[in-house]
């Protein structure tokens, strides 16, 4: 059982950064610096989102991370809906006695609602990293 609190945040946090992605012209997906493309930045937080499903919630995805995605914008936003209804599977499962235990993981001990809050911060970061790449860069 999840905590109502937190799952708005999430969503609307997470709701914030799609409607981002949503926007772009898919020619912007390309654009890229410091060695980073906005695509690649896109795929990643949706792919943190299916590791920290597995390390806090115990919730395995059943596909394998789609390949070549990274300029294809519907195919990374059918990715980015995914995780996120993944995510938001694994916590509405997680009992409620959970949600504030310590789970080991490659991070370091933290709590399943640390680990959201840690989502949260990181979509935050890469939402104003797409916006200083769109701000900034060149295509390749």
């Amino acid at each position: 059982m999840i905590d109502n609190t937190v799952l708005s945040m999430w969503k609307m946090t997470r709701g914030k950064f799609t409607e981002k992605v949503e926007k772009l012209a898919e020619s912007e997906l390309s654009l890229k610096l410091d060695g980073m493309t906005i695509g690649e930045l896109v795929y990643h937080t949706a792919e943190v989102e299916y590791i920290f499903a597995s390390w806090f919630f115990d919730c395995e995805t059943k596909t394998a991370m789609p390949d070549n995605i990274l300029e294809d914008k519907p195919a990374l936003l059918q990715f980015l809906h995914d995780a996120n209804d993944h995510l938001i599977e694994a916590m509405t499962q997680l009992d409620a006695s959970k949600w504030n235990e310590k789970v080991a993981s490659r991070m370091g001990e933290t709590t399943p609602v640390e680990s959201i809050a840690r989502l949260i911060y990181h979509t935050g970061i890469h939402a104003g990293q797409i916006t200083m790449i769109q701000k900034l860069a060149t295509t390749e």
